[in-house]
């Protein structure tokens, strides 16, 4: 039978060889689960080096393995999404480019609200530091002297994001509408750190414009 004391002299390989082969994978909890089963052989390496202990690396491979592991369950929670109500579920759902932790922390820079009275959102011609998700109730758009009625389930102010450029039409809420507010420099400073959702946010935002084009 072959003894563990005849295998120890390959666990440097072996844990090396697990670390090499993790690097290679997009996949950040393939990865990650490689480089913890990397230190793991490290920890047996040096534990069984020369018959003495060599406390350095083992301290510092524990310490990896203990931020793996975070980070893997901060990628599980990434993937899953459990709805605070109806309403959400069914934004999660027209958002569908947005990832469970994408459409979390998306709507964590929102503040909820609901017009007590007619509520301006734009003024055409002025800048925009607003970005708007009408939910419920009625929308009235007015540009060129023309007014029209929109949404609800319709973005206002996304121009703010996708393009830089004030607002090309003047947006009021009827009273009783709801809706969500965001503020553009928080969601900017948010897409800066994760080019993914910076995408996934440019694509609803552009087919929400697209589809008001085609209505106008």
């Amino acid at each position: 039978m072959l003894e563990f004391s005849s295998v120890h002299p390959y666990l440097g390989h072996l844990a090396g060889a697990l670390l090499f082969i993790g690097f290679a994978f997009k996949n950040q909890f393939v990865l990650r689960a490689l480089a913890i089963c990397g230190s793991l052989s490290y920890i047996l390496f040096f534990t069984l080096a020369s018959g003495d202990r060599i406390w350095q690396p083992i301290i510092w491979n524990s310490f990896s393995i203990s931020a793996n592991c975070v980070l893997i369950v901060l990628l599980l929670r990434d993937r899953h999404f459990k709805p605070a109500s109806d309403e959400q579920m069914n934004l999660f759902r027209r958002w569908n480019t947005l990832s469970p932790g994408q459409f979390r922390r998306f709507m964590g820079l929102g503040t909820p609200g609901t017009s007590q009275k007619p509520l301006r959102l734009t003024a055409e011609g002025e800048a925009l530091d607003r970005l708007y998700y009408v939910s419920d109730g009625k929308v009235v758009i007015e540009k060129g002297g023309r007014r029209f009625p929109a949404g609800p389930g319709i973005f206002i102010g996304e121009l703010a994001l996708l393009r830089n450029k004030p607002a090309t039409a003047s947006v009021w809420l009827e009273p009783g509408s709801r809706y969500l507010a965001w503020n553009v420099a928080d969601v900017e400073k948010t897409m800066s750190k994760d080019p993914a959702m910076r995408a996934a946010l440019q694509a609803i935002l552009s087919a929400d414009m697209a589809e008001k084009l085609a209505q106008a």
